[in-house]
């Protein structure tokens, strides 16, 4: 990796430094005194001590010793007995962490997704990256190879990413935990805890950063004492992310204010405010789909007219004998619809736009029989596989039978070659693909404790405003596909007549990518009101103190009520162009049937790339002979997120002539999401919960009691927007005054569920200590605990209530502690269950599609010369429970169709996970820090797709796969694909190869991790240390990452099925990673301190590519790793 920090990069930090070099030499008195406020303060004054709060202050390096994690009040960490990480300031600053995706690939058994992640966040076999760059709370994670972590901020629900620079603290609790939230993810909790405002001085840091990259990053702190009553702490980020691919970038501007106040008779308030907003175009971390590698292995076929294009695709046998043409080619860019081509890389306009397809029947010139013109793209050589029944590009053929069980997500094979097209300069969107967000976050509590701290209680509220949005016009799997332009004209011709002269295409032979436009945007607000209460009763106060007290000792009993609610909106777009408009100019007015519809109004873009020398594509005979051709992603990126509107090129069915039609583009941006939302939905969630905790001390806290009741009451609602436009048919009315009104009160019960859990914390007693050699310490502990997740309006595709996710977790462990405290260490054993887990790895929704195309398809014109009519529609029709779940409304006598189905439906899958963690913080000296985890995990799946399989046996196969009017219905626009056919590749297929995965490992399992880091400071006065340097502080850390499972080859069971084979797995490689770090610090006058900081992370420079997912006969896909990345940063304390 080259090295590029700048020397106008560094700027900034120079900035900081001249805030106090010019007096450097006074030493401090402080590091963080109380500032003259106009206000005599004692020392009574200067902290406010709160059970509900856990700061820094205790923390020694890296070892932290209290949390709320296990009670809801602050307890000692050794008492808790459950597995509960903590990242503190130091470590943070130590490893220079500021996001989600820094922190969690230190703590054990968690993963998360990411260039500098440690998973690839596919979580199956059909991996969908976008997934990773549309998450807005830190990225795709996973705890001990379950779940998605929840997301917590101050121990509430949130959706908001976490960022260092108002962080206290993170804490990771893993497994089911009834006291924090009895609902909530099986896997664990990730909580970011806030800086609070104190009363102990004034005081603030700026501090400024930058990397290999040039990413400026800005950020402030300031702790302002107002009075002895009222203070404040202020925090501001401003933060350009630059990344090694140079059309990437994150934009991060957030500002934060804390306030506690000190209230008449002990009552203490505190608030916080946050409002942030982030946009970018962040790097993509796999690498884009070879398209041009298919298509030389079919002889580099190239269409010398759109007619040419139509036969072909209509054809049999060019490619493989007796198999048909469009199992490897499909049409390009938006498909049905119209491009906005740019063909010149080095203009940012677009050079042409009209379609990509017309159909038969609308009077077009066609080459004999067919009347058809189309632009044609060729399939990935995984959907070639997929689709022709086992045959790649090449005509060669996969294991009998195997086809269905190949990856059938966004991924493809790859061009690795980085000299063809090197992934870790470019994104292949060029930065056309954009995500926004932003949010406001206020909190409020009030607290008050009596009779030294022994009653006490506190009044909390949390509210959450967030808006996300994500738009990619390369989203999918031909989307991200790199292919070699075959088509020597566009549809159009220089006169209007379909016999005049066709208009070149400017990017024949060239490389190109397209496709439909899409996008989403979400709305997720939160509000949450809680109360708690506890009071500590002591055996001394109802008996004579003696033997018998100390043996009781005390009981703190915690009770809690909280109401929660979360009104989420949901929009999924298309973008689209008018189609009243195109309809007007291109088939007389008439909408669906014989003229315009949805689909033919969709907007799509399709980009020529730019690349170097004079590079003679069509003579290729493999990849490797356009080594050197440096392919680069979609220009002036920015620019294009969008298609444009303009002046659109069509058919016009009624004239018979090319016409131009003037059209503006619609997105989710527009015209409240109009018309390009195909599906919107607002719901709300509603959830009542009452808890109670009690721990008791026994025999001088030698022995620690917990147990938690918990029961929690959700209610919901939700409403779909119809597809039914006045005048526009099948288009989704957004404007509903039944939708706009949101769900119907009262909400429906969803659940009601009790969760317990307990735990047994045995520590040594004061009078064997003393036989423990060098301060030792030892406890013993076990607990049970369940949570469960309210299925939220979850439906089975029966349109039945999907029962709750639940987990249940037993832990047992020991810790250890020597020299006085100085060392810790915990021992976790863990077995963890979780039924009901949500799970789609295709087949769940299919169904829609299928309903949509019986009907809109029985006018084609292939379904009608076989005479099929409606009744034989209506004989193949699911169960009354799929019709409604997909918001089925035939009409038949129109040949439409429109449907509205329920996002909330899913399949299921159980898992089990077995494993360990272990965590030893050690402080050999006041200079000296380390930190050492170990994790083992084995998950398995069990369980998957009950409704799923009873769906397909029952009825998909008979009647949608073996009938035969299944084997002789066509279900497309184009006749290329039969009822069985769909229904056999996009339900049957993906549900029947899901169920053989019962009883194999999680995907993308790494059995073992650990990992290492310290800091040491050599001060100043080091022989080896140059004076200039300050007082100097080093340190880094190692990590190893155990070989990582990605897939298994077929093989025949005992009963003779073809399914996966567990015990034969494909594996990547172990990886071993490492970092280091140097601060140099200085004393300066007036009470400031100067430090300047470099951390280089992945010193070993992984940046190569890492498996990830391998298909049946061993062929894998790769995500792109980070690589070496140098932070520097400056940070002025004051």
């Amino acid at each position: 990796m080259k090295t590029n920090i700048k020397a106008w990069r560094l700027a900034p930090l120079f900035l900081i430094l001249t805030g106090g070099l010019f007096a450097q030499g006074t030493p401090a008195a402080s590091s963080a005194p109380v500032q003259d406020t106009g206000t005599t303060l004692k020392k009574d004054d200067l902290i406010v001590l709160s059970p509900f709060v856990v700061t820094s202050d205790g923390d020694v390096g890296y070892q932290s010793t209290s949390t709320l994690a296990g009670t809801r009040l602050k307890s000692d960490l050794r008492d808790i007995g459950s597995s509960i990480s903590i990242v503190n300031q130091e470590f943070l600053r130590d490893t220079a962490s500021t996001n989600l995706e820094d922190v969690l690939i230190f703590t054990p058994n968690t993963e998360v997704g990411g260039l500098g992640g440690n998973f690839s966040g596919a979580q199956g076999g059909n991996p969908v990256p976008e997934q990773q760059r549309d998450s807005q709370g830190g990225g795709v994670t996973r705890i001990r190879g379950l779940a998605a972590a929840d997301l917590t901020r101050d121990y509430f629900i949130t959706d908001t990413p976490f960022d260092a620079y108002n962080t206290e603290r993170v804490e990771v609790q893993r497994g089911a935990n009834s006291a924090l939230f009895g609902l909530g993810s099986p896997g664990g909790i990730i909580n970011s805890s806030t800086i609070k405002a104190d009363f102990l001085s004034n005081r603030g840091q700026l501090k400024a950063e930058t990397d290999s990259y040039g990413t400026q990053r800005y950020s402030m702190r300031y702790n302002y004492v107002l009075n002895k009553y009222v203070a404040v702490h202020v925090a501001g980020l401003r933060e350009r992310t630059k990344y090694e691919q140079k059309q990437a970038y994150s934009n991060d501007e957030r500002a934060f204010v804390a306030l506690t106040a000190k209230l008449p008779f002990g009552f203490v308030a505190r608030g916080s405010y946050e409002s942030a907003k982030r946009w970018g175009a962040r790097p993509d971390y796999v690498p884009p789909n070879d398209g041009i590698t298919p298509w030389i292995n079919m002889g580099k076929p190239v269409f010398n007219s759109p007619a040419e294009a139509a036969a072909y695709y209509r054809g049999v046998g060019s490619i493989v004998p007796g198999v048909a043409n469009s199992n490897f080619f499909t049409p390009n860019g938006s498909s049905a619809g119209y491009n906005f081509v740019y063909g010149d890389p080095t203009k940012a306009a677009s050079t042409y736009n009209g379609p990509s397809f017309i159909r038969a029947g609308r009077g077009i010139t066609g080459v004999g029989t067919n009347t058809e013109w189309m632009t044609l793209q060729p399939f990935t050589d995984t959907q070639i596989i997929r689709r022709s029944g086992g045959f790649r590009s090449d005509g060669s053929k996969v294991a009998a039978g195997t086809s269905g069980f190949w990856s059938n997500g966004s991924v493809g094979e790859q061009i690795t070659d980085r000299s063809v097209y090197d992934y870790r300069k470019n994104l292949f969107s060029g930065g056309s693909s954009t995500e926004f967000a932003d949010w406001v976050v206020y909190t409020a509590s009030l607290e008050n404790s009596w009779f030294d701290g022994r009653v006490g209680m506190e009044l909390s509220y949390f509210n959450q405003r967030m808006n996300t949005s994500g738009y990619n016009a390369l989203q999918g799997v031909q989307e991200r596909t790199i292919y070699i332009d075959p088509n020597r004209y566009l549809i159009g011709t220089t006169n209007g007549l379909d016999t005049g002269t066709l208009i070149p295409n400017p990017s024949f032979g060239k490389p190109i990518m397209g496709g439909l436009s899409q996008g989403n945007n979400i709305t997720i607000d939160r509000e949450a009101k809680r109360a708690t209460g506890f009071v500590e009763l002591r055996a001394e106060d109802f008996m004579s103190k003696n033997w018998i007290s100390k043996l009781l000792g005390k009981l703190t009993i915690t009770g809690l009520v909280e109401s929660n609610s979360t009104y989420d909106e949901e929009n999924y777009g298309r973008d689209q162009l008018d189609i009243r408009t195109l309809a007007g100019a291109f088939s007389g007015g008439v909408i669906n049937g014989a003229g315009i519809n949805q689909a033919d109004a969709r907007a799509g873009m399709i980009f020529a790339l730019p690349y170097s020398g004079n590079v003679n594509f069509l003579t290729a005979n493999s990849i490797a002979d356009l080594k050197g051709a440096n392919i680069g992603g979609v220009t002036f990126g920015d620019q294009r997120d969008r298609p444009p509107g303009g002046t659109i090129t069509g058919w016009d069915s009624v004239s018979k002539t090319f016409k131009t039609v003037y059209s503006p583009a619609y997105t989710l941006r527009d015209n409240h999401h109009f018309p390009a939302s195909f599906s919107s939905s607002n719901s709300i969630t509603k959830i009542d919960s009452q808890v109670f905790v009690a721990q008791h001390y026994l025999w001088d806290k030698a022995v620690v009691l917990t147990g938690t009741w918990r029961k929690d009451d959700q209610s919901s609602g939700s409403v779909g927007a119809p597809q039914n436009y006045p005048g526009v048919p099948a288009v989704e009315n957004v404007f509903d005054p039944v939708y706009l009104a949101g769900p119907v009160r009262p909400l429906h019960d969803d659940a009601s569920e009790e969760t317990r859990s307990w735990s047994i914390m045995i520590h040594t007693p004061d009078f064997l200590k003393k036989y423990l050699p060098r301060g030792m310490d030892f406890s013993v502990y076990r607990s049970k605990a369940s949570n469960f997740r309210p299925s939220g309006g979850r439906r089975n595709i029966f349109n039945e209530t999907v029962a709750p996710v639940t987990g249940a977790t037993e832990e047992n462990g020991f810790i250890v502690s020597a020299f006085d405290g100085k060392l810790q260490g915990r021992f976790n054993f863990y077995d963890t269950g979780v039924l009901n887990n949500s799970f789609d790895k295709g087949g769940v929704s299919s169904s829609e599609g299928i309903l949509l195309n019986l009907v809109n398809q029985l006018d084609n014109p292939n379904n009608v010369a076989k005479g099929y009519t409606a009744n034989d529609v209506k004989a193949v029709l699911p169960p009354q429970g799929v019709q409604d779940l997909n918001g089925f409304i035939p009409n038949y006598a129109a040949a439409t169709a429109t449907t509205n189905r329920n996002s909330n439906d899913t399949g299921t899958q159980d898992f089990t996970s077995k494993g360990l963690e272990f965590e030893l913080t050690y402080n050999p000296t006041s200079k000296w820090t380390i930190l050492m985890s170990v994790a083992k995990q084995n998950t398995v799946t069990s369980n998957t797709y009950p409704a799923m399989l009873r769906y397909v046996h029952d009825f998909v196969i008979p009647n949608w796969v073996n009938s035969t009017f299944a084997k002789n219905y066509f279900i497309d626009d184009l006749s290329t694909q039969t009822l069985s056919q769909v229904a056999q590749s996009t339900i049957v297929d993906p549900v029947l190869q899901a169920a053989t995965e019962d009883g194999s490992p999680a995907k993308e399992q790494r059995q073992w991790r650990w990992a290492l880091n310290t800091s040491y400071k050599l001060g100043k006065n080091h022989e080896m240390i140059p004076k200039f340097l300050g007082n100097v502080t080093v340190g880094g850390g190692v990590r190893w990452e155990d070989k990582l499972g990605i897939g298994f080859p077929v093989a025949k069971t005992s009963a003779g099925n073809l399914a996966l084979d567990p015990t034969h797995p494909f594996y990547a490689p172990s990886q071993t990673f490492a970092d280091i770090f140097i601060r140099s610090e200085y004393t300066l006058a007036h009470q400031r301190r100067l430090s300047v900081q470099l951390n280089i992370k992945d010193i070993t420079n992984h940046n190569g590519l890492v498996p990830f997912l391998a298909n049946p006969d061993g062929s894998k896909y790769y995500r792109i790793q980070e690589g070496r990345l140098m932070v520097l940063a400056a940070t002025l304390e004051f």
